[in-house]
């Protein structure tokens, strides 16, 4: 009906592209990306928000198969166009600024990724109620950048501020708040709060499992730290 080159078909690309993404398929994924990217340019020109999604997307996709100054030129690109359409207060600058968070942290620049987040969360704040899921993910980021710092208390804090956001939105049984008592989880072993710790995991590892195979890395995660707890544990 639309033909090769037309938004609509770019759009469904757009979306192959981030279920490969959510299956963890990243180069399949930014086959499709790129196939998305090339209609949006052809019909919106460069400077379009629509391509700054797609660059966002890819950017995305290339940091979670390690090519993270790539993963920032792609964000770098992304946030050239919305701070052009938009300017500075828009939850699309604020999602580019949390992807540049999560591209420091995994490079373990974890004082310059706390600065990006805190961007970030300042404008989804302005647009968003307390809340809101995106809100939920800042507090998360923030929280594994504070722990990487060594900052287990705070992180602690900080999980705890996403949890309560994702227990409103999503209810417990969800792989996002499954993760997020999995990282709530090593902050207390961290601490030393063993109790605690294997308490939450216990919890992850039921949830994981009722959405993922018991080879999924989530659920792998778990069962390597309860395991390494039980280790630890002195006999009763």
């Amino acid at each position: 009906m639309y033909g090769e080159h037309h938004p609509d078909v770019a759009a469904t690309y757009l979306h192959i592209g981030n279920a490969l993404s959510n299956l963890r398929v990243y180069k399949e994924a930014m086959q499709f990306y790129d196939k998305a990217f090339t209609i949006y340019k052809a019909v919106y020109g460069e400077k379009h928000p629509e391509v700054a999604v797609i660059y966002n997307s890819i950017g995305n996709a290339q940091m979670n198969i390690g090519n993270i100054n790539e993963a920032m030129n792609k964000y770098k690109d992304a946030l050239d166009i919305f701070l052009e359409v938009y300017e500075k207060k828009h939850p699309l600058v604020a999602t580019t600024y949390s992807n540049f968070g999560n591209a420091h942290s995994y490079l373990d620049n974890n004082t310059e990724a706390l600065k990006f987040f805190q961007e970030a969360l300042e404008i989804y704040l302005k647009f968003y109620s307390e809340n809101h899921p995106d809100v939920a993910t800042i507090y998360s980021s923030t929280g594994m950048a504070h722990g990487k710092l060594g900052n287990y208390k705070q992180a602690l804090i900080f999980y705890q501020k996403a949890l309560n956001i994702r227990l409103l939105c999503l209810k417990e049984h969800h792989p996002s708040v499954a993760l997020t008592y999995l990282y709530t989880a090593h902050a207390y072993f961290m601490e030393k709060d063993i109790k605690n710790a294997q308490l939450l995991l216990e919890k992850a590892e039921k949830i994981f499992l009722e959405f993922y195979d018991i080879d999924h890395p989530d659920v792998q995660t778990c069962k390597s730290l309860l395991q390494h707890i039980k280790s630890v544990q002195k006999p009763q």
